[in-house]
């Protein structure tokens, strides 16, 4: 009984608190661009893991170890004209120059899910409430967008309506080590459909897996 009872705990930790820590920002948000609230944070889960420090530099995962070291990051990041991401949400830097933002005010976690469900909310009007507007918040790349989407998905909790108007149909396409891509459906996997770079399906951006994000991928459609 105790070892359920400390496993309980340490899911509600990594799990349920966190997004406790930011319900506040998501709430308000979410309510005012009309974006569904479970789906911010699932999109929030995928990107950073809910770390408000999350950093990718030109597809690659940097970790700092406080807001100071993150600031450095960023303007080296910034001075060398590099795309990278940034914060819960993991806005990319090509906002930052379109709205002309300092890119420091991302680690705020207010105003990184503010902009954040901004972007989704544009992409939401752009192809509705379904795993396209999911897909190109990420990549607009379809096949990177539906794999995006299904991830998501996964990650909302408590409306099983939702997950299913933002999961694409058939499952996710996605590599088998080789970098070959399938189709995945009903729990099987069919044959091969053409080669793609390696990519995880279960795959968080700061969580440290494989399945990184290219700089190509993580482009913001929206400034197009």
């Amino acid at each position: 009984m105790n070892i359920i009872f400390f496993a309980f705990v340490l899911v509600f930790f990594f799990f349920a608190a966190p997004a406790q820590a930011f319900d506040k920002y998501f709430s308000t948000h979410c309510k005012t661009a009309g974006v569904p609230k479970a789906l911010a944070v699932a999109v929030a889960r995928q990107e950073s893991s809910l770390n408000p420090l999350c950093i990718n530099v030109a597809g690659t995962d940097v970790t700092p170890k406080n807001r100071e070291e993150a600031i450095v990051i960023i303007q080296k990041a910034e001075k060398a004209k590099k795309s990278y991401d940034v914060g819960l949400m993991q806005i990319n830097s090509q906002w930052t120059r379109a709205w002309k933002i300092d890119p420091v005010s991302l680690l705020d976690p207010d105003t990184n899910i503010r902009l954040g469900v901004k972007i989704l909310r544009k992409e939401i009007d752009r192809h509705g409430l379904n795993w396209q507007a999911v897909g190109k918040y990420h990549s607009p790349n379809p096949l990177r967008g539906r794999n995006y989407a299904w991830m998501v998905s996964r990650r909302i909790s408590g409306d099983s309506k939702l997950k299913e108007k933002v999961s694409a149909p058939g499952g996710p396409v996605y590599y088998a080590g080789s970098g070959r891509i399938f189709r995945e459906g009903n729990g099987r996997r069919s044959k091969h459909i053409r080669k793609l770079p390696s990519f995880s399906p279960l795959s968080s951006i700061c969580a440290g897996d494989l399945g990184q994000a290219s700089v190509s991928q993580r482009r913001p459609v929206g400034l197009n």
